[in-house]
């Protein structure tokens, strides 16, 4: 007879219970992506419900008890930001992936370095899946309402892209159920404007991210407002990129005291309706990089 007593028994039932949902989960995990991002340390995307952004929203800076400064929003109003893998999901069409992208400089190295271990372990589709379902699960019982125009705002991919089409519409019915539940304005920009149809992007507002003048008209043929980089510019003196279109510089990079919540410049206005785009100079530590890729475009275009 077992000298085990029946409380003995009781628990190592209870442990082996415990080890039988722990493998459960692990397989789980092994065979669906998106389970396995459900796990915050195997996410290949990031959400802050608040952006610690000062173009974003407004910031103050307060130094923690280690010394390190801290990125506080301050408000009166909000934007969520989403950051997704760039080794996974941006295309080698972009001139600057891993080569002067103000993403993966900086503070935001950290970030990108932790989301791209893990997205250069998955299919591209699935990190944009991923996304789209952490988004989905976001703010069950309604959107703050404290954005620039109503509920709170939501710049996608600070980092990042979507991954194709596919992707482009699982964030699209996202952003459409984040609405349902009171989003303000949901905008982001893409390298593939070339091969996602702009109407892919349901709710979101998009611009098509370019980096030569030559590349505006087609842009907008295909139903996007450009957004090029530029070395530098002249003030708030518009750019000519071709076609009787013009790129109205950043406000907030001009100068101006706005944040892109109290701008709204890419949220709110009919920018292609007007054959206008945004210009943005080149940022971040590694700048310097950035121009000279933005030359040898320029070179190869000639």
């Amino acid at each position: 007879m077992s000298s085990k007593s029946p409380a003995r028994i009781d628990d190592l039932v209870a442990r082996a219970g415990t080890l039988l949902e722990w493998s459960r989960r692990l397989v789980t995990e092994a065979i669906d992506p998106i389970a396995r991002s459900r796990n915050r340390s195997l996410r290949p995307y990031s959400i802050q419900p608040v952006a610690a952004n000062n173009k974003l929203n407004p910031i103050r800076v307060e130094i923690a008890n280690n010394g390190r400064k801290r990125f506080v929003p301050c408000g009166p109003a909000y934007a969520a930001s989403t950051y997704a893998s760039i080794a996974a999901t941006c295309p080698i069409t972009c001139a600057f992936k891993d080569n002067g992208c103000y993403a993966q400089a900086g503070a935001g190295h950290l970030t990108m370095g932790r989301l791209d271990a893990i997205g250069r372990t998955m299919v591209p589709l699935d990190v944009t899946l991923a996304e789209a379902d952490g988004l989905s699960r976001l703010w069950p019982k309604g959107v703050p309402q404290d954005g620039g125009a109503g509920g709170r705002d939501l710049r996608l991919h600070v980092g990042g892209e979507s991954s194709c089409e596919a992707g482009a519409r699982a964030l699209a019915d996202a952003v459409a159920g984040l609405k349902s539940r009171g989003l303000g304005t949901p905008w982001t920009f893409t390298h593939r404007w070339a091969e996602i149809d702009r109407d892919a992007w349901g709710p979101i507002g998009v611009l098509a991210s370019i980096d030569h003048a030559d590349d505006a008209g087609a842009a907008m043929a295909r139903g996007y407002a450009p957004a090029i980089t530029v070395p530098e510019f002249d003030g708030r003196k518009l750019i000519d990129i071709g076609g009787g279109a013009k790129a109205i510089p950043c406000p907030y990079e001009a100068g101006a005291d706005l944040t892109c919540v109290t701008c709204r410049l890419c949220l709110d206005e009919d920018l292609l309706g007007r054959r206008r785009g945004i210009a943005f100079r080149a940022h971040g530590r590694d700048k310097l990089v950035a121009i000279e890729r933005l030359a040898a475009r320029a070179r190869s275009r000639t």
